[in-house]
């Protein structure tokens, strides 16, 4: 049985002695770190969460090891301390994860392709969605598509950098192979898919991508578009919505059982009427598809929710005015954020969860990006995703260690380092198309090998970068 990390609790009771007349420096390292990521540790609610946060305690935890010797004159390091090391370890290993580096350089592969169809005329912005009129006909095409171009990929590779004799690889080969393809490569003819058609693409690419030959590929299929209607409760009398004010923790609402309908209802706290449920707008999940390769089931799958809804990524709808037809101000009122989708004219909301400028149908419990976000650990090496606009709205703060920082996009290009010194940045962009990579610091020149796709488009590959 693994031995488990405490609770924070539990933690600062077993470490209350040494607490005492310990220099600042180390109190203020257990507090700042190891205080704060253990209380995360027991709030997370998913593997990778756990993975990250885990090994970020096994770190901390290593370096306050060696540490103390060497402020404290020689002392040893406290058994809670050495306790805590081994407990960490167990944590990220026992979802899957590994702390040691178990690559040293990357390839990066995108696939280059234009899926943006823009029309901008008369204050117009009009999107053109493409693809089959059946969604699920559509998704399996698209599907079918991203295999032929990993397999490409996979051959392209090869033929810049061939196994060695023997067709073996030598090993241990320490080359992680990044593929990525841009955002929106699965959205469909209606703009988005339904939530049962978009949950169906990562099991249909793993098919291939699980594939033993993949265990040095890491992929990032694009990103897949899911609208779903959302209907909240409205007061009949005065037009306002009941919802909790996250801000000061309080409702505008109370909850009774409605005499008529014998439901639990909530009833308006200013008007003392019941609500009624309408539709308030379409919820829009942009989610990036990430899958370690040669792995069978998910412990190495991992889904990165775009958090901002961009004005330029739907079809809109335009407003009338005294100069003809105009767009509304989509970044400063967000009750204009109309948009069609999936054959309705109706209001764009972000996620749940996001920090986008309009109300969250769920406040966000985390800002943390470790916690469920867009930071992820795998085979040692931390990456960190922001899909197109999370970029240029730096969603990544530059404190979260990522190495490898990808950018699948439709029409941004780089805005800011956020990864480490000596990090990577890699971005495949699907408007202009172009894929775009840099060295946060100095770096040789970077050439690459461009090979086309049969199902169009071309792969680019770059030369080799060290993963710091």
């Amino acid at each position: 049985m693994p031995n488990p990390i405490p609770s924070v609790n539990d933690w600062k009771a077993h470490t209350l002695n040494i607490r005492r007349n310990l220099q600042p420096a180390l109190l203020a390292f257990l507090t700042n770190n190891l205080d704060r990521d253990i209380g995360l540790y027991n709030q997370a609610f998913s593997q990778m969460a756990k993975r990250n946060v885990a090994g970020d305690i096994y770190f901390a935890a290593s370096n306050l090891s060696t540490q103390w010797p060497q402020i404290r004159g020689g002392e040893r390091t406290p058994d809670v301390i050495t306790r805590l090391i081994e407990q960490a370890r167990e944590a990220v290993e026992s979802t899957g994860g590994t702390l040691h580096r178990t690559y040293d350089d990357a390839v990066c592969i995108g696939y280059r392709i234009k899926l943006s169809n823009f029309n901008v005329s008369k204050g117009q912005w009009v999107v053109q969605y493409g693809g089959d009129v059946d969604n699920r006909a559509d998704m399996f095409a698209r599907c079918d598509k991203m295999i032929t171009a990993i397999q490409e990929a996979y051959a392209a590779y090869d033929a810049k950098y061939p196994p060695f004799p023997g067709g073996a690889l030598h090993p241990p080969d320490r080359t992680l192979r990044i593929f990525m393809a841009p955002e929106f490569y699965f959205r469909g003819r209606s703009g988005a898919y339904s939530a049962k058609v978009a949950f169906e693409v990562l099991g249909r690419l793993r098919a291939e991508t699980n594939k033993p030959k993949y265990k040095n590929w890491l992929f990032v299929m694009g990103t897949v578009i899911m609208a779903t209607f959302i209907e909240q409760t409205m007061c009949p009398t005065c037009g306002q919505f009941m919802q909790r004010d996250w801000k000061t923790k309080t409702n505008n609402f109370t909850t009774e059982i409605d005499p008529v309908t014998g439901r639990s209802t909530q009833k308006c706290g200013t008007c003392k009427v019941f609500g009624k449920r309408v539709k308030v707008g379409a919820m829009i999940d942009n989610l990036a598809l990430i899958q370690k390769g040669g792995e069978s089931g998910s412990a190495n799958s991992y889904l990165v929710e775009k958090e901002y809804v961009s004005r330029v990524d739907f079809r809109r709808v335009v407003m009338d005015s005294s100069a003809g037809p105009v767009l509304p101000d989509w970044d400063k009122n967000a009750q204009v954020r109309t948009i069609n989708v999936m054959g309705q004219n109706t209001r764009a909301l972000p996620p749940e969860g996001a920090r986008d400028l309009t109300e969250r149908p769920v406040d966000s419990k985390f800002l943390d990006e470790r916690m469920g976000g867009a930071v992820f650990d795998i085979d040692g090496v931390r990456f960190g995703v922001e899909v197109c606009l999370d970029h240029a709205c730096n969603r990544l703060s530059g404190n979260e260690a990522v190495g490898i920082q990808l950018v699948p996009s439709c029409g941004i290009s780089f805005s800011a380092w956020k990864c480490v010194p000596g990090g990577i940045y890699f971005g495949v962009d699907a408007n202009t198309p172009v894929c775009q990579i840099g060295v946060n610091g100095p770096a040789p020149a970077i050439s690459s090998t461009e090979v086309p796709c049969s199902v169009g488009g071309d792969l680019e590959l770059f030369d080799p970068l060290p993963i710091v």
